[in-house]
């Protein structure tokens, strides 16, 4: 339509709408796939945290501390 005073047809109507119906409701942004080497770090900090009972500032210093003494 490219005039305010045009009358939109059925077929044009209908499409529309029919348009809208296939389109999902939602549309949601999937995240990639984490690393295997992101996951292992995050874990090595949540064991350390849990078996230290420090926070998470702390058990990433444990964590540097022991791989500059293997280093």
């Amino acid at each position: 339509m490219t005039n305010e005073d045009e009358m939109m047809n059925a077929e044009e109507f209908f499409r529309e709408i029919d348009d809208a119906e296939t389109k999902p409701p939602r549309t949601c942004h999937p995240r990639g796939k984490k690393s295997e080497n992101d996951l292992f770090s995050k874990i090595k900090v949540t064991m350390v945290m849990r078996v230290h009972g420090v926070s998470r500032a702390r058990a990433l210093e444990i964590i540097a501390e022991r791989e500059m003494n293997n280093g």
